[in-house]
């Protein structure tokens, strides 16, 4: 195992995006798990919510999220509501709330995920930023 580089997404790496969440998610119904047109709109609206941990060129690890601002006092919502099925149009530039949509990482890694993991401190990126997460 190489050293483990985390980095903003890149459009090259959303297939294996794709084969990471069928990897990580077995059980999962297939229409639950984000496609590679569910990549390509938060990279294009919010590429900073997006990170790939890699091993070398091979994704390991991944998280997802936007920015909203959460309405504390009513909380109640579906993940798939929130997150627009995996589109996240709820994104909203000016909001005060970074959204952890995903965080995804390949079994054969999970014994260092919280190095792989470590790439989620929103505020280390965000700022002034709080976090919600599902």
């Amino acid at each position: 195992m190489a050293e483990i580089l985390t980095t903003n997404t890149r459009p090259d790496l959303f297939p294996q995006l794709v084969e990471l969440q069928i990897v990580c998610y077995p059980t999962l119904a297939d229409s639950s798990r984000f496609k590679a047109v569910a990549f390509r709109e938060p990279f294009a609206d919010f590429p900073a919510g997006q990170w790939v941990a890699l091993d070398g060129e091979r994704v390991v690890g991944m998280s997802a999220g936007f920015l909203c601002t959460f309405d504390f006092d009513h909380p109640h919502h579906s993940f798939d509501e929130i997150i627009d099925y995996g589109f996240f149009t709820h994104h909203d530039p000016q909001g005060r709330h970074f959204y952890g949509a995903d965080v995804s990482v390949h079994p054969d890694y999970r014994a260092v995920a919280s190095a792989v993991v470590s790439m989620m401190p929103a505020k280390r990126w965000f700022g002034s930023a709080d976090c919600a997460a599902s």
